[in-house]
């Protein structure tokens, strides 16, 4: 048992745990906008149900599909004390395969007695339409049909890889192909959004709009298309979106898997001084920009700061490109692929 609580609903959470026998579980207070932050702490501690109280969002939804990708077989019960279907808080948990939601917290020993929820139990949150109330008549089909472009089954979810540039015409759509050339050529079903300024069709020499196309084997192109829609159609197993020279908080509110900032070269590394205390995977194409970066007194001290050279960059794709590229991807690639290629296997 774990749980992550605001601070309004916390004493009665713990009062339900007390009279459980559970008063040693692990219980995070947080304030409103904390619980991300939180639910990434935990899913560092093995558990096998974790309580989760929506006062600790917004920012959940994404959060809580994060968390089960390290965690999948973890109960999540979500806390919605007083929240009726409609909210737009609760459906993006329910979204991400959150299945139990207590709207009375009295009810919450009664649910952790029951058998874990299911997704008819949840349909009503993800559309008001869908009434499961005692006594009606609703069929299973119905209600999947309602929701299931409403739903991403964490099975098929896209990973998401954001790439911004530090500053203009540092090559974030060289290393944004780079990865996506690398992770097609591991035949992952793998697409390449430009967001940032158009280029992407000189490079492929094709007409290139919002629409996917194929532009290598298990490798599609597209440009200004709505990143989130990519995700709901569940046709890529990787996304990665490029989104060009942009600040900080562009790259940060995509809530990606893995976010990337490219720095630029160390004659110009301090156009990136404003990304120096971001909490992002930050690339450089020369040894040079690391031995500057270890003597800046930065926050990126603490922060990993990976090479991917000029030369091994897109269109380039040898053996020696895969090895840098599989180490910025390793925490986002099956564990098989990831040993294959640092060296364990």
């Amino acid at each position: 048992m774990y749980a992550i609580l605001g601070k309004s609903s916390s004493n009665e959470v713990v009062k339900v745990l007390k009279g459980l026998g559970m008063e040693d579980a692990p219980v995070q207070i947080v304030s409103r906008g904390e619980g991300p932050k939180a639910l990434e702490e935990a899913a560092r501690v093995p558990t096998d149900i974790l309580i989760l109280d929506l006062e600790a969002g917004p920012g959940l939804g994404p959060a809580v599909l994060r968390y089960r990708l390290k965690r999948p077989d973890v109960r999540i019960i979500l806390i919605a004390e007083g929240k009726k279907p409609g909210d737009n808080d609760v459906a993006a948990v329910v979204q991400a395969g959150v299945y139990d939601v207590v709207t009375d917290i009295s009810a919450l020993d009664a649910v952790l007695d029951q058998a874990p929820a299911n997704l008819s139990a949840a349909a009503k949150w993800l559309d008001p339409a869908i009434s499961l109330e005692a006594g009606e008549d609703v069929s299973k089909t119905i209600i999947k049909e309602k929701i299931i472009e409403k739903k991403v089954p964490m099975s098929q979810r896209p990973v998401l890889i954001a790439v911004a540039g530090t500053a203009p015409g540092v090559g974030t759509t060289s290393v944004s192909l780079s990865l996506a050339a690398f992770l097609a050529g591991q035949k992952y079903r793998t697409i390449y959004i430009e967001a940032g300024e158009p280029s992407i069709e000189v490079i492929s020499g094709m007409e290139v709009g919002p629409e996917p196309k194929p532009f290598r084997s298990y490798l599609d192109i597209c440009r200004d298309a709505d990143y989130m829609n990519v995700i709901r159609m569940r046709k890529h197993e990787y996304i990665v979106l490029d989104l060009g020279a942009v600040e900080p908080e562009k790259l940060i509110e995509t809530d990606a898997d893995l976010m990337v900032a490219v720095l630029p070269p160390v004659a110009r590394l301090a156009r990136a001084k404003a990304w120096m205390s971001t909490r992002v995977l930050f690339v450089c194409g020369e040894e040079s920009v690391l031995e500057a970066i270890s003597y800046m007194k930065t926050a990126a001290e603490t922060q990993d700061v990976l090479m991917l050279p000029y030369k091994y960059r897109f269109p380039n794709g040898d053996k020696k490109s895969s090895e840098y590229c599989s180490k910025i991807l390793r925490i986002i690639l099956p564990e098989t692929k990831r040993n294959k290629f640092l060296g364990f296997l």
